[in-house]
């Protein structure tokens, strides 16, 4: 599908027959109740649900397009018959683009795909487009000018899987969701728990390069009062700081 990256796995199960079932089923609603009863048919309806949710989210960040709109470039008038060829350049590697574009004939303006590459931190490329009427002759040629955005990967959440209902000593999985593909080098998130002993996590997470998402295997434990607890995990971006997620699980007897 163009536009979309590559998906060549799941990750999990349950998601691959999930996209299944939207696919054949395309162009009709399904009510949430009926796709949880149908993926989970004997299991606990207050778990499904967050399951479901789980599953849909993970679905669309594989599915998010890893490109971004094309540039365009607009002229003073129609271009001549033979169409008229403009230069591009990028200031930048982190934008890329072709080495010229071509405007059709009579047509006053055209597009041209860019490329982008994750960055550690939020840069601003020129685009520039030019255009020398009079190659042969004096003057320099005409040239505009954009800054193209482009940022760096952030938090986007946390969630656990399968379930946020678990017994005391069974495992669990958080997942760690960003906006984008981690930079060379990958992205950190600093973990934090609302309570160390019952459901421990690492300080510290680090997403692979190229990837959006990292599963951290969890063990809780049997909470100290001897009741249910509910354990909220805390992720905040350490460079950034200000994006930070939660994720409660309440682990049971």
């Amino acid at each position: 599908m163009a536009g979309f990256p590559e998906i060549t796995h799941f990750r999990t199960r349950k998601a691959a027959e999930l996209l299944a079932f939207l696919a054949l089923h395309r162009g009709h609603a399904h009510p949430r109740e009926a796709i949880c009863e149908l993926l989970w048919p004997d299991d606990d309806p207050l778990q499904t649900r967050h399951r479901l949710s789980v599953a849909l989210s993970s679905l669309r960040a594989q599915f998010e397009p890893r490109g971004i709109p094309p540039g365009s470039f607009t002229l003073t008038g129609p271009a001549p018959a033979g169409g008229l060829v403009v230069i591009l350049a990028s200031g930048n590697p982190a934008a890329t683009v072709a080495a010229s574009a071509t405007v059709a004939p009579r047509a006053t303006s055209a597009t041209f795909p860019i490329t982008t590459q994750s960055v550690a931190a939020t840069t601003d490329v020129p685009i520039t487009v030019s255009y020398d009427p009079d190659s042969t002759g004096p003057g320099a040629p005409a040239a505009v000018s954009s800054n193209l955005n482009v940022k760096r990967a952030e938090l986007r959440g946390l969630s656990f899987s399968p379930s946020n209902v678990v017994t005391r000593g069974s495992p669990t999985t958080l997942v760690v969701t960003l906006t984008g593909p981690a930079p060379s080098g990958g992205t950190n998130v600093d973990l934090t728990s609302s309570d160390k002993y019952v459901v421990p996590v690492p300080n510290r997470a680090r997403v692979a390069a190229g990837q959006t998402s990292l599963q951290v295997n969890l063990t809780t434990r049997r909470p100290k009062n001897g009741a249910t607890a509910a354990v909220t995990v805390t992720g905040v971006h350490p460079v950034s700081g200000g994006f930070t997620r939660t994720a409660t699980i309440t682990v049971t007897q």
